[in-house]
């Protein structure tokens, strides 16, 4: 992809996870054409996996024939040839845990090509390839803060609006909600009459309560 030659040396072959997959034979026939006395009948056989569709295990399965396959045809000739390509197949299964196994199939599809391009031992690392290929796993999205805690009957204030929708905590408070994407509801969280939140868009440290003209004292609204 990226240092390649115009061709691989004479006689040399890529020995790609793809080709060393095995397939399960299968057959389906669909009818897509129905007219009368004739039927028209399309049947599908066997086909390979696309390279970004293979799987671990399948990536352990045809690593290991290809293993083999070195064995035999010589290419791994030595005791530090063969720790080479065993600690290469450690270094894949620790990138998989980091990076995205699509990207680490593109970064193995390649590293092979230049490998049989170059003569390559199976030890060397390629920082280009870590950079331009791999992709790292994304971080799931996670609050920073704590989850609210639901309040009780006796409390000032209110877990959730009227509607069901958890009440921003920091949004309520002095200092406010600095949170970017906050997935809580900005809405006030004073208990009013009925216990329930006040759930107007201020703040509830901002909340005014107004006196109550038949009770004479303050009632929170």
């Amino acid at each position: 992809m990226f240092l390649r030659p115009a061709q691989l040396p004479k006689g040399e072959k890529v020995l790609r996870i793809i080709d060393f997959i095995t397939i399960i034979p299968c057959e389906e026939e669909r009818t897509i054409s129905d007219g009368g006395n004739t039927e028209l009948i399309v049947s599908y056989g066997p086909k390979k996996p696309k390279s970004e569709q293979v799987t671990l295990p399948q990536w352990v399965i045809s690593n290991t024939r290809i293993f083999y396959n070195l064995i035999l045809s010589k290419k791994l000739t030595s005791l530090e040839d063969i720790q080479n390509h065993l600690a290469y197949t450690v270094k894949i299964m620790e990138l998989s845990t980091r990076f995205q196994w699509t990207s680490v199939l593109r970064y193995d599809d390649e590293f092979r090509l230049l490998q049989a391009t170059y003569g390559y031992p199976w030890s060397f690392d390629s920082n280009h390839l870590h950079t331009v290929i791999l992709e790292p796993i994304p971080k799931p999205f996670t609050s920073m803060r704590a989850t609210p805690r639901v309040s009780n009957s006796n409390s000032q204030f209110v877990a959730t609006t009227n509607e069901g929708c958890i009440i921003c905590r920091s949004f309520n408070s002095p200092r406010g909600c600095h949170f970017t994407n906050c997935v809580y509801e900005y809405a006030c969280n004073r208990r009013v009459q009925g216990g329930k939140a006040c759930g107007q868009n201020h703040p509830g440290h901002s909340h005014v309560t107004i006196p109550s003209p038949s009770q004479g004292h303050a009632t929170p609204q």
